[in-house]
């Protein structure tokens, strides 16, 4: 997955990028890695 497209965010990707973190969370990866992607990707969408 690219992160290009959150640059352009509009509210209907902003509403499906907080989704899909909501998503990743909720799965509760135990690979560190995902982890800190997950919560990249969670804040990222928060401060757009």
């Amino acid at each position: 997955m690219t992160m290009c497209c959150l640059s352009y965010a509009d509210n209907f990707t902003r509403t499906q990028m907080e989704r899909l973190a909501a998503i990743w969370e909720e799965s509760g990866f135990t690979d560190a890695t995902k982890r800190a992607r997950c919560l990249q990707m969670k804040y990222h969408v928060e401060t757009l």
